[in-house]
């Protein structure tokens, strides 16, 4: 009994192993990058803060007013930060709650860089004036849809994942997992088809922002 015992734990132990190096690169690449993005918004909302108790500070330079870099702080906080490191946690806690190995480490890894790209593609634009001003949403409307795809290409292996998991107990923690990755397309999806692509008025506008940032917070 104890051998059959000291068996079944070593061939787990094989398994979360084999589970934790499929995704070593994608998880620690999502926690690097992250980790960059949270500097610098932290830099972005120190900048933010001090022109707000002297407006003066750094006027030299147009691409730091107040407004820009406190959207770009926002954004570079939520989008650069926050969703990396929610996809590092989501995608590595999927597989070992499935207990299955993550075959397309490289597919994730690549939209990952991809990414980053257009976040910094969208950081750029803001604070080049050319944001949409609107809360929460201050990239341009074309950085949207690319964001949208990556997400796609990054989750929708943990669904897959969830989807051919082995016959038996489903944890609580999975269901809130899919919730929370069906959760965000929707929210953004709705809210830049209303917002960028419907020529409606403008409080209706503000309204679907007022609602999207409350669901990405809830989200959060």
């Amino acid at each position: 009994m104890a051998e059959n015992n000291s068996t079944a734990d070593y061939k787990d132990v094989l398994l979360r192993s084999s589970i934790d190096r499929s995704l070593r690169h994608p998880v620690m690449f999502f926690f690097a990058s992250g980790s960059l993005w949270l500097v610098l918004s932290i830099i972005l909302g120190l900048v933010a803060s001090a022109k707000q108790h002297n407006p003066e500070f750094l006027t030299c330079f147009s691409w730091l007013d107040a407004g820009k870099v406190d959207a770009a702080h926002m954004s570079a906080m939520i989008y650069g930060w926050g969703s990396q490191a929610a996809f590092g946690i989501i995608i590595w806690l999927m597989a070992r709650l499935s207990r299955k190995e993550c075959t397309a480490s490289g597919v994730i890894l690549w939209a990952a860089h991809v990414w980053n790209a257009v976040v910094l593609y969208g950081v750029i634009r803001i604070m080049m004036g050319e944001g949409s001003g609107v809360t929460y949403m201050e990239f341009p409307g074309e950085v949207w849809p690319l964001l949208l795809v990556c997400y796609t290409a990054i989750t929708i292996w943990s669904l897959v994942q969830f989807q051919v998991r082995d016959a038996g107990h489903v944890y609580v923690s999975q269901w809130y997992l899919l919730a929370g990755l069906l959760w965000f397309p929707w929210i953004a999806v709705t809210a830049w088809v209303f917002v960028f692509l419907m020529d409606g008025h403008p409080l209706m506008v503000a309204g679907v922002a007022a609602w999207f940032k409350g669901t990405l917070f809830s989200l959060f």
